[in-house]
């Protein structure tokens, strides 16, 4: 199982992690992951995408990552 989450420190907010998905993924295949989150007010300090596997036997290749704004 593969998980996704935002981390994001906003000005005068704690540092939160926004879930974005998460994805049974067969080993060596690829999969796509896709999530949406709602962004609080104001300025945002830090952001980082985690992408994080409940095995700690596997190996991840990460591309194609978007981040669109609706």
């Amino acid at each position: 199982m593969t998980y996704a989450y935002l981390y994001l420190e906003s000005q005068g907010r704690p540092g939160e992690y926004l879930p974005l998905g998460y994805k049974v993924v067969e080993n060596g295949r690829w999969a796509s992951l896709r999530g949406q989150v709602q962004l609080p007010k104001g300025p945002i300090k830090r952001a980082e995408l985690m992408i994080l596997s409940g095995n700690q036997q596997e190996s991840m290749f990460i591309d194609n990552v978007q981040l669109l704004q609706k």
